[in-house]
């Protein structure tokens, strides 16, 4: 998967920001990337439906993860919503269900969860964020879902600008695969 970003600074982008994202679609489909993750929000806190169908059209047979933009929405129920209806044309939503750890979002993450199983045609919610080997259990245990996005979660120390640390990610997979 390959992240369309032009910038870290917002959620929102301008007429050059998308240009630039539908040169990185197109290239992500030229060297056979698997599918691209990304995320757009109106300067209202909605999502950017025009653009997100637009990069619906080109992203192709790309796989569509839509991210954590949803959590920067002005009202996550009415973006999640939102994006229900795009439903057959994503693949994934990630997300931590509105709060800094999927930890402390445990209700919502299961409504969506049990929303997304209960309509097979629609998007699978990817749990991320706080995501590490100390709160699996417990977030597996409530959710029983399939896929976690696991990032600082699985490096030494829990830092970005350290390395990949096997045997977290080893006790993680392990809970996920019991």
């Amino acid at each position: 998967m390959m992240m369309i970003r032009p910038h870290s600074y917002s959620f929102v982008y301008s007429a050059s920001d998308q240009q630039a994202m539908r040169r990185d679609i197109e290239l992500a489909g030229e060297l056979g990337v698997a599918g691209i993750v990304f995320g757009a929000l109106t300067a209202e806190g909605e999502i950017d439906t025009t653009l997100l169908e637009q990069v619906i059209d080109w992203k192709g047979e790309l796989k569509l993860t839509f991210h954590r933009a949803i959590e920067s929405a002005k009202d996550i129920e009415a973006a999640y919503k939102t994006l229900r209806i795009y439903g057959e044309k994503i693949d994934q939503v990630l997300t931590s269900g509105g709060t800094a750890s999927a930890a402390n979002s445990i209700p919502r993450l299961k409504s969506w969860i049990s929303d997304s199983l209960a309509n097979p045609d629609s998007f699978e919610i990817l749990v991320g964020s706080g995501v590490t080997d100390h709160n699996i259990a417990e977030l597996h245990a409530a959710l029983h879902n399939s896929q976690y996005h696991v990032g600082s979660g699985a490096r030494r120390e829990s830092r970005f600008d350290e390395q990949l640390d096997a045997e977290r990610i080893k006790r993680i997979k392990h809970v996920i695969e019991a």
